[in-house]
């Protein structure tokens, strides 16, 4: 059974999470994991599942549409726009979360006409056949990581190009992280984020809550469990 943490900053912002609650399989055919979205203050929405195509011998992207369907499972995230999966999700009103490469995070920082294409070639495409949830630009991005820089401004440029497209109440932008941002994660109403990582995350933190989008954290309960099987 997965926990869930509630994550805020050292400054008294005020922000939900989304929690990708890893390492859960569907199928052995499938490479993904449970994930749950979590707005504190309020109730646990519907359980989706992340769409991981790292694996041998993958179904056909209608069979596991198809198989989404059939367990009851409304929400889907993958790690890059695959044009496959984006058609096959077509009229399946499954909700979903694009993974914006993290090496594709510096040049959509740097200009807005990336930012475009972005949106027109795997978003503006397939809208409104497919249910666009969130761009997550960037996952599990470290202060540290030379892409750190670009993420606000990817971010910002890739929200603009959806107000652009009159679509920022149905999509909205944020960013995946990890829990070594955190500096304090027991108890969970404690929980901050380190030092180190506040000057980074802050911001992206600020943005959010200004344009009422969730912060994405992936978390690994299964690692936690393996480590201490008594817990």
């Amino acid at each position: 059974m997965a926990s869930c943490c509630e994550i805020k900053s050292n400054k008294p912002y005020v922000v939900s999470a989304f929690l990708l609650l890893g390492l859960l399989p569907l199928s052995s055919n499938v490479s993904s994991s449970y994930l749950v979205l979590i707005e504190f203050e309020t109730v646990v929405e519907p359980i989706g599942v992340c769409y991981g195509r790292v694996a041998k011998n993958l179904p056909p992207d209608p069979e596991v549409i198809s198989l989404y369907q059939a367990n009851g499972i409304t929400r889907m995230r993958i790690f890059y726009p695959n044009p496959p999966t984006l058609q096959a999700l077509s009229i399946s009103n499954i909700e979903l979360i694009i993974v914006v490469q993290n090496q594709d995070i510096q040049s959509l920082g740097n200009d807005i006409g990336a930012a475009t294409a972005l949106l027109e070639n795997n978003v503006l495409n397939y809208f409104p056949d497919v249910k666009f949830r969130y761009l997550a630009v960037g996952n599990e991005i470290n202060p540290q990581d030379a892409e750190a820089k670009y993420v606000l401004l990817a971010m910002q440029n890739i929200k603009t190009t959806i107000a652009s497209a009159h679509l920022q109440d149905q999509i909205k932008v944020s960013t995946a992280i990890d829990m070594s941002l955190l500096g304090s994660s027991y108890p969970p109403s404690a929980g901050s984020f380190s030092k180190a990582a506040s000057s980074y995350i802050n911001l992206i933190i600020t943005f959010l809550a200004s344009n009422g989008s969730l912060l994405l954290a992936n978390v690994y309960p299964y690692f936690s469990y393996i480590g201490d099987t008594k817990c």
